[in-house]
């Protein structure tokens, strides 16, 4: 579980790679040259990482990188590189942005909230309305059956939230102000059609990603849980049947579509095994000629 004491490990990569002047200067009896680190971090599919280049010499020792997280936690890194060489870390991406420092080569670079975007990212693919179907159900009244319809379904641009807790972290989607018109047609003409309308305050969504940092952190999707907040029918005339429906289909099967539609897209994601993507621990890949391509991340 991620305590008030938890810290991450030290993490050593051995590169072989060329000194800096933070490292000392060139040597006069070999005349190596020094190495020219640089650093860079991106986002890739929620990972964050971090790339040492050095266009110089080998350094003749490791960099101490201290690498400080949003929520306070720290890690170090220890990473030494060859000459003309890179060397790639994946840092743990379960604690927000990041800022990575080496104060002897001074060098800073910074490291957005890589897992929040790419979690974020997934309301593009969110279309409540193509979750309510037309008609939406049926319903008999005596000798009348009803056609219910749901028209001119509307809701505020959505909202995402990565809740950070000891142990979990808790994706929350949450939308808004969602409003529309009902309309239920009689069989018949001795069956008046009704006409109402619904808002609701809020359709919250949460799912839970769940951490175990044993010895191999393993990294779980949990159920996703939706509610409805606010939900009022109006319905012109006395026939409340079609008011209590509206809110059994609210209430029930909407809820229960959009929590099939986020796990789907979650498992589409990365699976129900999230360890690929949520990574709990930093580290550091082998040094990789520059010539040779991105280098390869395996923490």
């Amino acid at each position: 579980m991620l305590g008030t004491h938890f810290f991450l490990p030290v993490v050593l990569a051995v590169l072989m790679t060329l000194p800096h002047p933070g490292f000392g200067s060139e040597n006069p009896s070999t005349s190596d040259p020094a190495p020219e680190i640089s650093l860079t971090t991106t986002c890739m599919n929620g990972l964050t990482v971090l790339t040492l280049r050095n266009s110089g010499g080998a350094m003749p020792e490791a960099g101490l990188f201290e690498v400080v997280f949003a929520d306070g936690k720290r890690d170090t890194l220890l990473i030494r590189s060859s000459a003309g060489a890179s060397v790639a870390c994946q840092l743990s991406n379960i604690h927000g942005g990041v800022t990575i420092t080496n104060k002897k080569l001074g060098l800073t670079v910074t490291a957005d909230d890589c897992l929040l975007n790419t979690f974020s990212n997934l309301l593009a693919f969110m279309d409540l309305g193509s979750m309510i179907p037309s008609p939406v159900g049926k319903q008999d009244i005596t000798v009348c059956t009803y056609t219910i319809y749901i028209k001119n379904f509307k809701y505020d641009t959505p909202t995402f939230e990565l809740v950070r807790t000891d142990g979990n972290l808790v994706l929350k989607y949450v939308f808004r102000n969602l409003r529309g018109d009902v309309k239920a047609t009689g069989n018949s003409w001795a069956c008046a059609d009704i006409d109402g309308n619904f808002k609701v305050a809020a359709v919250v969504s949460e799912t839970a990603i769940i951490i175990d940092e044993g010895g191999t952190p393993e990294v779980s999707l949990g159920k996703t849980k939706t509610s409805v907040q606010g939900l009022e029918v109006n319905i012109a005339g006395s026939l409340g049947f079609v008011a209590d429906w509206i809110l059994d289909y609210f209430n029930d099967t909407l809820t229960r579509e959009i929590s099939s539609a986020i796990e789907a897209e979650l498992n589409a994601l990365a699976g129900s095994d999230l360890s690929s993507l949520v990574v709990v621990h930093s580290g550091c890949a082998t040094s990789k000629e520059e010539s040779s391509g991105r280098p390869p991340v395996s923490p």
